[in-house]
């Protein structure tokens, strides 16, 4: 067992990267009922992305990065149902996540990673800025130049404010602020020199992922309102729950060979290396753990249709069974376009269509 010393990261570090392991077959745990489908305004929603991307960033590495994690393939497959104005607003909203993210971790864009005071003087900024974009609040003035990463977000805010309550407005911006405040936990706990435990890291990792973030905006996409006697319930909170734990440790799967090369070891397979000694255990472990969440979110999905039979439409024409029977389509999307879209993007490097039967990499 690796044992927690001043040098544990470092010594993780070297004993991983160059090991073989065997990436599991994921598609086979999803099944044939789960769906999987393409917006069909996928190929106008690239051209456009790429055209806006050269027009508000110069161009530069970071710029080539975000354009080679394909975000139009990637919203198109999160968001398959969506009309051509809503997917575009999902799109940017998930090209702020990715220049975001690589902002406040990647040393290979950003020095903030390592300061901890800029790194909050920018999530404070960050946060004012979407709350005044989703028109929640003037924290901002509308006079000030918004950092060029921030700057990415206005495209999605200008679409949810226009097709969204402010009350599902607030509901995004509560995810907003939990993913920066787990991302905050994050960076303090990559300074320490120990990892974090599976389940300590678990915790903070269902904020940090953006899951939530990006299932806040589902009623958006598919145009429709849940009722409003099940949108706080607790099966609704299982199936996202269960939604954030399946793309997050799938992401963690497939994420592994960057995130080494990168020296990010905050990240679950790391952690049940720690725990196993060998990585494809490791590895073993974190499929099985999917799969006990695909099938806790099977087992809820029954009781969900349940109850939605069992409730009355608010309005004539209101059909809550399918309304919750989008939402639940919608959480499935979520799981087989993480999937999909991290093998074939340029992003974790994968360069595959499936993980039928497997797929040998080299960490």
């Amino acid at each position: 067992m690796v044992h927690s010393t001043l040098d544990q990261r470092h010594a993780i570090q070297e004993q991983l990267c160059g090991e073989h392991i065997r990436l599991p077959d994921i598609d086979k745990m999803f099944g044939a009922k789960w769906p999987f489908a393409v917006n069909p305004n996928i190929q106008a929603l690239r051209a456009e992305i790429s055209r806006r991307l050269d027009q508000m960033l110069p161009p530069s590495k970071r710029t080539s990065r975000l354009k080679a994690a394909d975000p139009g393939f990637f919203a198109a497959c999160w968001w398959p149902y969506a009309s051509m104005e809503r997917l575009r607003a999902a799109a940017w909203l998930g090209i702020w996540l990715f220049a975001w993210d690589d902002e406040m971790d990647s040393l290979e864009f950003s020095q903030i990673s390592k300061n901890l005071g800029s790194a909050y003087a920018f999530r404070e900024e960050t946060r004012r800025f979407l709350s005044t974009s989703l028109g929640i609040d003037e924290g901002q003035s509308a006079n000030e130049e918004p950092h060029p990463i921030n700057a990415l977000f206005i495209p999605a805010a200008m679409g949810f404010c226009a097709g969204y309550t402010c009350e599902k407005r607030k509901g995004l911006m509560k995810e907003l602020d939990l993913f920066i405040d787990q991302t905050a936990r994050e960076q303090v706990t990559a300074m320490e020199t120990k990892l974090p435990t599976c389940r300590e890291y678990l915790i903070r990792r269902m904020g940090s992922s953006a899951v939530g973030v990006c299932l806040a905006i589902s009623e958006y996409c598919l145009e429709m309102n849940l009722p409003s006697n099940f949108a706080n319930h607790e099966l609704k909170s299982s199936l996202w729950q269960q939604t954030n734990m399946i793309v997050s440790i799938v992401n963690d799967i497939l994420s592994i060979s960057k995130e080494l090369k990168q020296g990010q070891l905050d990240s679950l397979i790391p952690i049940l290396f720690v725990e196993t000694n060998d990585l494809q255990v490791a590895v073993n472990q974190a499929a099985k753990m999917t799969e006990k969440a695909v099938a806790k979110f099977e087992a809820t999905a029954v009781s969900v249709r349940i109850l939605a039979r069992s409730m009355k439409p608010i309005a004539e024409n209101d059909s809550p069974t399918q309304a919750i029977e989008g939402f639940i389509q919608s959480c499935q999307y979520a799981c087989t376009a993480n999937l999909y879209w991290s093998l074939s993007s340029g992003r974790y490097g994968l360069n595959c269509e499936s993980l039928h039967g497997g797929k040998e990499i080299v960490v």
